[in-house]
């Protein structure tokens, strides 16, 4: 390959790396009415009407432990998550206490981990592709996950192997969203009926239904090729 193209796609590369959290945000904000993820708490002179008997889960209960991300609960190390922090009426209700809305930021916190860096210890988050921390709005993302490697590999195949940090870039953000949308998805259940118990809404977001919402492929692969096609396409065709 050229030199000049190579310096090309490492600029890309370099370009990429400063997360993806305000894209995505971009992306989903306004979808956000469709997650209906609005919170309520009693306010004397609030202008609403709510019911304070039919609570959800709300902001973080206490600041993220960047220790434990990545660390085996078999090792005591860390754990998978747990009771809600503070607690918010979940609906509206003619006849109901004073109230007003509260604005939480519904987006998780992200952390990406893996063995080769050192985040990731062995065992922990083992074959599967995410965990969810509920008392801290954390999601942590496996980067060794099979399917996100064998995603990465297929398109470094395509674009050459110097396209491989643009590439990982391009398909964790993809990932990341799918993720992020199936966790607002599932916190938007909560509260909203009997059907749904807080260990229902534990059980949406396992590490096991959270594997699960990541294996369609082919939304992720549309969106995957569409980025790359716009960074590495034209790199491509001139090397």
């Amino acid at each position: 390959m050229p030199e000049e193209i190579r310096q090309l796609i490492d600029e890309k590369a370099a370009a990429s790396k400063g997360g993806h959290k305000d894209v995505i945000r971009d992306r989903i904000r306004p979808l956000l009415d469709l997650f209906k993820l609005s919170r309520y708490r009693p306010f004397p002179r609030g202008k609403l009407e709510i019911d304070n008997k039919r609570v959800v889960g709300g902001s973080p209960a206490s600041p993220m432990q960047t220790t434990s991300i990545g660390s085996n609960p078999k090792d005591g190390k860390g754990g998978k998550g747990g009771a809600v922090g503070n607690v918010y009426a979940a609906f509206e209700k003619h006849g109901g206490e004073p109230g007003d809305v509260v604005k939480t930021d519904p987006f998780p916190e992200v952390h990406w981990v893996s063995i080769k860096d050192g985040t990731r210890d062995q065992g922990y988050l083992e074959d599967r592709a995410a965990v969810y921390l509920s008392d801290q709005n954390t999601l942590i993302i496996n980067s060794d996950f099979r399917l996100f490697q064998d995603t990465v590999t297929g398109w470094v195949k395509k674009y050459g192997e110097s396209s491989r940090s643009v590439v990982e870039q391009v398909v964790e953000e993809w990932i990341e969203q799918a993720l992020i949308e199936a966790v607002l998805g599932v916190r938007a259940l909560e509260g909203s009926s009997r059907e749904w118990s807080a260990a229902d809404i534990e059980k949406a977001l396992s590490e096991e239904a959270l594997t699960t919402a990541v294996q369609q492929r082919y939304h992720v692969y549309l969106s995957v090729k569409r980025s790359l096609g716009a960074k590495l396409g034209s790199l491509r065709a001139a090397s």
